[in-house]
């Protein structure tokens, strides 16, 4: 399985780089969100490969991406991570 842009702001999703706001619709879609992602992660059979950018461009501005919140719960014992072509990607 193959999961791309794990970035804060990406996953979980803010639209248009706005703040969630606590109890609105923004959280239930970030736990929809996580939702998906742990189905993402129980789907893979073999390998798990998340990619995130170092920088994106948003709007015709460069932004530094941090890496998503939801990467922090998987233990990290579990991750390889691979910066050697300049990319990170993580692998499960």
């Amino acid at each position: 399985v193959f999961v791309s842009g794990m970035e804060e702001g990406l996953s979980p999703h803010q639209g248009m780089g706005l703040p969630a706001q606590a109890g609105s619709e923004n959280d239930r879609d970030e736990e929809e969100e996580r939702r998906l992602f742990y189905v993402a992660m129980t789907r893979a059979k073999e390998r798990l490969i998340l990619t995130l950018a170092r920088v994106r461009k948003i709007y015709g501005s460069d932004s530094i991406a941090a890496p998503s919140s939801f990467l922090a719960d998987i233990d990290s014992s579990l991750l390889l991570f691979d910066e050697s072509d300049g990319d990170r990607i993580i692998e499960v």
